[in-house]
């Protein structure tokens, strides 16, 4: 089965990716240590609601179009994205 709605990129080039961001209804990114998560600082800059877990420097640079989910809580991050594409969806 395939889902064309979610699509996994292994390498993007630089030139590229705000091409990515201008698709894409949601940023998302589960990483759990990060100095420095530039992509979401990227993804918002060109209009887009992130959710990512509370860790290291993500409380201090997620807007107010983010969320911010408790570390390592699958569930309650995946509820987070699909309120935010509810909420995309909607505007849309």
């Amino acid at each position: 089965m395939s889902d064309k709605s979610v699509i996994f990129i292994d390498f993007v080039s630089h030139s590229v990716i705000p091409l990515y961001y201008t698709i894409c209804d949601l940023y998302v990114s589960c990483t759990l240590w990060e100095s420095f998560n530039v992509p979401i600082i990227e993804a918002q800059a060109c209009g887009k609601p992130v959710v990512v877990f509370n860790i290291g420097p993500h409380p201090e640079v997620i807007d107010e179009n983010g969320i911010l989910v408790e570390a390592e809580n699958i569930e309650k991050f995946a509820q987070a994205c699909i309120e935010k594409l509810r909420q995309v969806r909607k505007l849309n």
